[in-house]
């Protein structure tokens, strides 16, 4: 807790909420962030540098202020697990076969599962991940 101040703690919080869950990544221009926060644009720029120092978090802002950058939370701030590809693959064709036995176990159900199908339980099963 005391490690920010809080300004750049509120700043911190606004981000990982807002963050790719998986890749702890975000794309956002400085203007938006300081209207949502409602502080002048130099307060978040003095935040995000502050964020910067202590190693919270990577930026890459253009020197536009209204054109978007992308900030990276660095991982030992980063409040959530990033599944690692092979980890969410792996569970996520587990979570296909354990559907087609279900359906398969089902006299009522009449089983063909194309690759659509598997598409969409793949992409239910990441949503239900994060």
């Amino acid at each position: 807790m005391m490690l920010l101040s809080d300004g750049a703690f509120k700043l911190y919080v606004f981000l990982c909420l807002r963050a790719d869950r998986n890749s702890a990544r975000l794309e956002i221009d400085q203007a938006s962030v300081a209207k949502f926060l409602a502080k002048s644009r130099r307060s978040v720029i003095v935040y995000f540098e502050e964020l910067k120092e202590r190693g919270v978090c990577e930026l890459r802002f253009a020197a536009n202020q209204h054109t978007r950058g992308v900030v990276q939370i660095c991982d030992a701030f980063w409040p959530y697990v990033i599944p690692t590809p092979a980890e969410s693959t792996g569970s996520a064709n587990n979570n296909i076969k354990r559907i087609r036995t279900l359906l398969e176990t089902r006299r009522c159900v009449r089983l063909t599962f194309a690759p659509a199908d598997e598409k969409l339980a793949h992409s239910l099963f990441l949503i239900m991940c994060r």
